[in-house]
């Protein structure tokens, strides 16, 4: 039996073990914890905040021969900021990857991703959004641990369009951005098939964003670079069709 292990980038990185022949598709949902270090254009500190917040995951892979088309979708819940009780915020992800294998352990991926982080401060009445959209290319490979078990690392970069919007919620003032965003990620990934058809897999990711060249489109409005930093754990179920 010829064995591979397929595994995609960053947030929404997934490992599989399969047999090479098979054309198989691999829903999966998964839930965890996630951080967002983000600069909070509405505060009078320069200090950055922290998000704390719960990680839900939805996705699926469909595989065959050495190709590989994964869809993923991440969003964060109960989100709570330091100990700033009058700001919430928000974040979600999306990536939609096609991968090859060019050895029985190692994989390329490339695709299209956009993010979203909305932050609102209900004393101010003001509401920060960062959105970036773009491509996203890398590489990963990963280790058998006997018949039924692997280890994956995983790398990507990314870039695109970005818009930062600033808005008033207590009038009509609204002021947008729009520039180029660059990123880059990283995961490691433990996975465990229970017989052939069910898995449970635990990864561990980073992942960070640089908003820059951010000008209104009159060219009038000028904002620094600025950059979030996302971490999480995520405890995903897998099953194979």
């Amino acid at each position: 039996m010829i064995k591979k292990i397929i595994v995609l980038f960053g947030l929404m990185a997934i490992v599989n073990i399969v047999q090479a022949s098979e054309n198989l598709f691999q829903p999966r949902f998964g839930v965890g914890i996630g951080s967002y270090e983000f600069k909070n254009l509405d505060d009078d500190t320069d200090e950055p905040r922290t998000a704390s917040y719960t990680l839900v995951e939805l996705g699926g892979t469909y595989i065959w021969s050495k190709w590989y088309v994964d869809l993923a979708f991440q969003g964060s819940a109960d989100t709570t900021v330091d100990d700033a009780d009058h700001i919430d915020f928000k974040r979600s992800d999306g990536a939609l990857s096609v991968g090859r294998m060019f050895s029985s352990n190692g994989s390329i991926f490339f695709g299209i991703s956009s993010q979203t982080d909305k932050s609102t401060n209900n004393i101010a009445d003001i509401e920060v959004t960062y959105q970036s959209a773009g491509l996203h290319g890398g590489l990963s490979y990963g280790w058998l641990i006997g018949n039924s078990t692997s280890i994956a690392f995983s790398g990507a970069l990314a870039g695109g369009g970005s818009i930062s919007k600033i808005k008033n919620l207590s009038g009509d003032g609204e002021v947008e951005l729009e520039g180029d965003s660059v990123g880059a990620s990283v995961s490691l990934k433990l996975s465990h098939y229970f017989g052939k058809y069910a898995g449970i897999a635990i990864k561990l990711a980073g992942r960070s964003t640089i908003h820059t060249k951010r000008e209104s489109s009159d060219g009038l409005l000028s904002g620094d670079d600025v950059q979030g930093a996302a971490g999480s754990l995520l405890f995903t179920w897998f099953a194979t069709i």
